[in-house]
C-alpha cells in the first residue's frame, strides 16, 4: 500500500499514534489548570504542554507575579502598584513576593 499522510483533527484537538499503518486518533488538547501557565501551544501533532506557576522566575525584588495561571504566566508587578495598590498614611506593605501583592499593615505606636 501506499503511504498516506496523517489527518488533521477538529480544531481544539490533535492526533496522536500516527505511523507506520496506524491513522492515530484526535484527543482533545488539555487545558492548563487554575495555577498553570502554558509551555507550548496545543498543535495538530502535539498537546498543549502546561507548568505549575511556581516554576516561573520570581520577578526581582520589590516585585511579584500577578495573574498566572488558567494558561496566563501573568506579569510582573512593582509592590505597591498591582490591584490593591499603595498603602495609605501610617501603613506600610508586608509580604509582596512570589505570588503575593502584600497586604498593607499598620505601623507600630
Amino acid at each position: 500500500g501506499a503511504c498516506e499522510a496523517c489527518k488533521g483533527c477538529d480544531a481544539g484537538h490533535y492526533r496522536t499514534g500516527c505511523f507506520g499503518s496506524s491513522e492515530g486518533e484526535c484527543l482533545p488538547c488539555a487545558e492548563c489548570g487554575a495555577l498553570q501557565f502554558q509551555v507550548s501551544a496545543c498543535s495538530s501533532i502535539a498537546d498543549r504542554r502546561c507548568e505549575a506557576c511556581n516554576m516561573l522566575p520570581t520577578c526581582g525584588e520589590s516585585s511579584y507575579r500577578r495573574d498566572c495561571g488558567a494558561g496566563s504566566p501573568g506579569v510582573c508587578e512593582t509592590c505597591g502598584n498591582g490591584p490593591r495598590g499603595a498603602c495609605g498614611a501610617g501603613r506600610y506593605l508586608l509580604g509582596c513576593e512570589g505570588r503575593s501583592e502584600g497586604a498593607c499593615v499598620a505601623c507600630d505606636a
